[in-house]
C-alpha cells in the first residue's frame, strides 16, 4: 500500500479515537459533532449544503445530524430575507459543552501529529496540507 493512503488512514483512526470520548459524553456521533464544530466557526456559511461542500460529508448524514441536533436542543434553524428554501443554522447554549471540547480535542490532535517538528517544520506543513487541500477540492469540484 502507498505510504500516503497509510499515514491518511492513520490520521483518520486517530480522529476517530480522539472524538470517541466526546461521541460517548454527549451521545453524539461523529457527524454530529463537526456539525456543531462547523458552525460554532462558520461566519455567514451556516447553510447544510456549506457543510456538505465544506466538511466532504454526505448530504445524508448532515441531513440525518442535523435533524438529531435541532430535535435534541443543540442547533436552530431559520429563514432570513424571505428565503424560505434555505434554512440558515444556529448554535443553541446547550452546543457550548461538546464544541468546547471538541476544540479540546481538535488541540490535542494536532499537538500529536506535530510532536517533534520544529515552528518551521509546523508552517511548512499547514502550507503543504493547505495546498494538497486546494488540489484535492479543485478536482472534486471539476468532477462533480
Amino acid at each position: 500500500m502507498n505510504t500516503m493512503f497509510e499515514n491518511l488512514y492513520a490520521c483518520k483512526e486517530l480522529h476517530s479515537i480522539l472524538f470517541y470520548s466526546i461521541c460517548e459524553k454527549y451521545n453524539l456521533t461523529i457527524a454530529e459533532i463537526l456539525v456543531l464544530l462547523y458552525l460554532a466557526g462558520a461566519k455567514g456559511n451556516d447553510t447544510a449544503k456549506d457543510i456538505v461542500d465544506k466538511l466532504k460529508l454526505t448530504k445524508s448524514h448532515v441531513s440525518l445530524s442535523v435533524r438529531s441536533l435541532k430535535k435534541r436542543g443543540y442547533l436552530t434553524g431559520s429563514y432570513e430575507d424571505g428565503n424560505h428554501r434555505t434554512v440558515h443554522l444556529s448554535l443553541c447554549d446547550m452546543a457550548r459543552g461538546p464544541v468546547a471540547d471538541a476544540r479540546k480535542v481538535e488541540a490535542q490532535f494536532v499537538s500529536i501529529i506535530e510532536k517533534g517538528f520544529s515552528r518551521d517544520e509546523t508552517v511548512a506543513f499547514a502550507q503543504y496540507l493547505s495546498r494538497a487541500t486546494e488540489n484535492m477540492n479543485a478536482f472534486l469540484n471539476s468532477s462533480k
